[in-house]
């Protein structure tokens, strides 16, 4: 509340002065203060300064501490030059491009490409040339539709590129394609380069990027045609189409083209047929070339993408489902950093899933390692080989396995299934005694019981029922199931509507171990699951921290540090413009542990003066 009228109060600046007295002096009433204690050019949500690094002279936007190499069989690639320490910048890179997703209003659906109920409900809270959170917008004079932070950025959108996609944005046609929209927006910021190009030697290349004029590296992106399925060719030549079709019948486009020097003699169809080539050699090149914008929406705690973008010296690392780098952008910068320490000559490496994802509808995170390879091959044209894909202990399969009945050793079904019905006919095999079999009847009926004993407490929450249930678990599974997934977030319910606070953040502690063992949902997720635990667990103790046991107020402040700590450090990675937002829950555990320490004075009769 207070946040919002600090905002409407920034915003009467614009009203005549008697009536921004006027309201100002209704705002400083609701805030308990004096006019002249609130400055009318007060700014909340300053985004913190962007890291610092040594730049890199031939590699454009990189640190000095990482080069770019090719060879025949990997391509090009970017590797360490010197030893690199976690935490380490090693990109900082403003987009050449970048294009706002589709985004449903109620977000834990799938992405449906066919669905008309997507919106692009978060893309509207920024700025759509500078990035920026909107506290005040301005529209675009003619679509209405597309939101800008001020007339500055409205007016070089406009030059840029909105002149030409402003009647398809008004008519809800700009979002048919991403990777289309994305191509497009590439091409109008190409002609302001006049589309100069060529093809790069990568043999002899030894500077990559430009400050002056980048399209050249971008259009010599990586690229395969020869991998890539006829129905994405079929889709990208469609594409192609519709837009060449839409820029000569509803915009001036090919008559800006036409003034360039080089294409004073084109004709009009030769020039269609060029740009039309170009929005299908991008659409081809965004498989792999694209790097996702994440925000967490606040009020949902969800971690949502809400534009893709291309920045051609980031993408030139290659693919790892075990990336040692993440990203995070403040406004329109991106900025890339070791996720662990990398060894001199080392490849560095980012992950494909969100390129994928936003592709072909799926999180890929999520995905069977037999899915995700074959979806990382049709899509990206990679064979990973990374640990998470040729190590069998770190397979879906392993993960998911019942104990042997030889050995109790991991015993997995190795190939991907559809549900339990199709996995009871396949063969398992045990990692350990490479004992193969199919899954005893024994079992099987063990396991319907458990399933029904499990759907029993969700409706009972009889804490015996919660107990048969873990101790049938613990005899026919491997700790990583995804029963106790299940079994974890049932207790937590339970323990939550009870009110005990400690079992409540142990079995959250047990539940947020298991989804980093199974590597089920990507790092920001966890944290913001462990964020949750955070809020609930305070905004109980706040109302009960003098009836809660001394022993037990100790233990649920000591999760709760190690909890927020944690949320501190993946925040510092993926979103460290939102720090502050957890000042407040940490001085609320400091308050906690003030009242702990005068509680225990207290029982000891201890005098305390505070």
């Amino acid at each position: 509340m207070r946040k919002t009228l600090l905002e409407a109060s920034e915003l009467t600046n614009c009203l005549s002065k008697p009536a921004k007295e006027k309201y100002r002096k209704t705002i400083c009433e609701l805030l308990s203060v004096k006019p002249e204690e609130i400055p009318p050019d007060i700014d909340t949500e300053l985004l913190p300064n962007l890291p610092t690094m040594e730049q890199n002279d031939s590699f454009i936007n990189a640190s000095s501490s990482v080069g770019f190499r090719y060879t025949r069989r990997k391509g090009l690639n970017v590797f360490a030059k010197k030893d690199i320490k976690r935490g380490d910048v090693l990109f900082i890179e403003k987009p050449f491009a970048f294009a706002p997703v589709r985004t449903f209003s109620n977000i834990d659906q799938p992405h449906d490409f066919g669905n008309t109920d997507v919106v692009l409900v978060h893309v509207q809270k920024y700025c759509q040339y500078c990035l920026a959170l909107l506290k005040s917008y301005i529209p675009c004079k003619t679509c209405v539709k597309h939101l800008y932070c001020n007339e500055e950025c409205r007016d070089l959108a406009w030059a840029e590129f909105h002149r030409w996609e402003c009647y398809a944005v008004r008519s809800d046609m700009i979002h048919v394609n991403n990777h289309g929209y994305l191509s497009l927006r590439i091409i109008f910021k190409a002609l302001s380069m006049g589309f100069s190009s060529s093809n790069i030697n990568f043999d002899d290349l030894k500077e990559y990027g430009s400050k002056n004029n980048n399209y050249n590296f971008v259009y010599n992106m990586y690229r395969n045609w020869n991998e890539l399925k006829e129905c994405w060719l079929k889709l990208y030549a469609a594409t192609a189409a519709f837009w060449v079709h839409y820029l000569k019948k509803k915009t001036d486009f090919f008559k800006c083209v036409k003034e360039l020097p080089s294409f004073i003699s084109k004709s009009e169809k030769e020039l269609m047929s060029y740009v039309g080539g170009l929005i299908i050699r991008h659409c081809i090149q965004l498989h792999t070339n694209t790097i996702p914008l994440r925000i967490i929406d606040e009020c949902q705690l969800k971690n949502v993408m809400i534009a893709i973008t291309v920045c051609p010296s980031a993408t030139l690392m290659r693919h790892s489902c075990l990336p040692n780098t993440s990203h995070y952008f403040l406004n329109d910068i991106m900025v890339v950093k070791a996720t662990e320490d990398i060894k001199e000559n080392e490849e560095i490496f980012r992950s494909y899933t969100s390129v994928v994802s936003t592709a072909a509808g799926i999180e890929l995170a999520h995905a069977h390692e037999v899915g995700r390879k074959t979806m990382l091959k049709d899509l990206c044209f990679v064979n990973c080989k990374c640990r998470a894909c040729i190590n069998p202990r770190l397979t879906m399969g392993a993960l998911n396995a019942y104990l042997c009945v030889r050995c109790r050793g991991a015993w997995a079904c190795m190939e991907e299934t559809k549900d339990r019905a199709e996995l009871l006919l396949k063969e398992h095999k045990c990692l350990d005694c490479n004992y193969k079999s199919l899954l005893p009847q024994e079992l099987i009926e063990k396991e319907d019981f458990l399933i029904n004993l499990v759907i029993e407490f969700s409706r009972s929450n009889n804490i015996k029922d919660a107990n048969i249930c873990r101790n049938i678990g613990d005899s026919i599974y491997v700790r990583t199931h995804p029963f106790y997934a299940t079994y974890y977030s049932g207790l937590n319910d339970y323990y939550l509507l009870k009110g005990d606070m400690k079992e409540y953040l142990e079995s959250g502690k047990q539940l947020i171990a298991l989804c980093k063992q199974r590597r089920t949902s990507i790092v920001v997720d966890t944290a913001i699951m462990t964020y949750t635990y955070c809020l609930n667990a305070l905004e109980y103790l706040k109302k009960h921290a003098v009836q809660t046991k001394l022993q037990d107020l100790g233990h649920c402040l000591n999760i709760l540090t190690d909890f927020l700590n944690e949320v501190t450090d993946v925040l510092n990675f993926y979103y460290p413009q939102l720090l502050d937002t957890l000042e407040p829950h940490l001085n609320s555990v400091q308050e906690l542990r003030i009242l702990h320490t005068l509680r225990i004075a207290n029982s000891k009769g201890i005098s305390t003066m505070v």
